[in-house]
């Protein structure tokens, strides 16, 4: 019984954790691009992950993991979202360090407020995969971008039409 009473302190002791250690904070502005839709706003933090790939005069491939919190003005209504995604970063050699082009994948779970983001455009389901594709430059560290996002529940159930946004993001390394 002792232990189950100390499962909740466990849980958002391991939850704080990783807020410790933030390496970045992320703000998008864009838009709805289907359903047609109007703004949407995102924030949230990262983390660079301890894998490294392929560093060479060329660049580096990194990994890093962001969770956000998003709103965005659909056809239909408002809708909230948090997202939890794991993140390739390729980053280019400039002749500064860490300055020059990137582009970045990632894939990770997502959670949505509402299901229909328009008239007859039923995401049939809360919870999706949040994708997203991103090229932009880093400026030391600041980094712009330019976001194309999807969010899918992948066909696990149907109708399965997606939505799409396209954003600019900035990001502040610490």
């Amino acid at each position: 019984m002792r232990r189950a009473s100390c499962l909740p302190l466990v849980l958002l002791w391991s939850l704080a954790l990783p807020a410790w250690a933030v390496d970045g904070f992320v703000l998008s502005l864009g838009k709805v691009t289907r359903p047609s839709g109007s703004g949407d706003v995102r924030v949230g933090a990262d983390w660079t992950l301890p894998w490294r790939w392929a560093d060479n005069d060329t660049g580096v491939l990194e990994s890093r993991f962001e969770l956000g919190a998003g709103y965005s003005d659909t056809a239909r209504d408002s809708v909230w979202s948090v997202t939890a995604e794991p993140l390739l970063h390729y980053q280019f050699k400039g002749a500064r360090t860490g300055w020059g082009p990137f582009v970045e994948v990632g894939v990770g779970p997502s959670w949505v407020s509402d299901k229909c983001w328009g008239t007859g455009h039923d995401l049939n389901s809360r919870w999706h995969f949040a994708s997203r594709l991103s090229a932009g430059y880093a400026f030391g560290a600041h980094e712009v971008s330019v976001d194309f996002r999807h969010f899918s529940n992948a066909g696990l159930t149907q109708p399965n039409p997606g939505a799409n946004l396209v954003t600019m993001r900035y990001r502040w390394a610490l």
